[in-house]
């Protein structure tokens, strides 16, 4: 199975993509910054922010399931203009419309 992980190479990220690359998927992480000195070496990166519905409807192509852990920890302090509810709700529902614009949200 081919799975997008947006936020795949934060702290849970990062530890979900070596499960699921031990269990046999094919592993792509989506990040603003990607950090693939964090991810097993199999793991495709691609740049994207949730806050930016275009620059991440491309990497749901030819994907077959897709998960969102993008978050603001409440201790971190974002990018100025950024604000929690930007990326953790918003960034959500661009996440499921790019995912229901593609194969991930047609039923097979």
């Amino acid at each position: 199975m081919k799975i997008l992980l947006m936020g795949g190479d934060a702290f849970v990220g990062r530890h979900l993509c070596a499960e699921l690359v031990d269990r046999g998927h094919e592993v792509t992480s989506l990040s603003r910054s990607p950090d693939p000195g964090v991810l097993p070496d199999t793991v495709e990166t691609t740049t994207g922010d949730v806050t930016d519905y275009d620059s991440i409807t491309g990497a749901y192509e030819g994907m077959d399931a897709s998960v969102n852990l993008t978050a603001l920890p409440p201790l971190h302090e974002p990018r100025p203009g950024t604000f929690h509810d930007t990326v953790c709700i918003g960034g959500a529902v661009n996440s499921a419309h790019a995912a229901s614009m593609t194969s991930i949200g047609t039923s097979r």
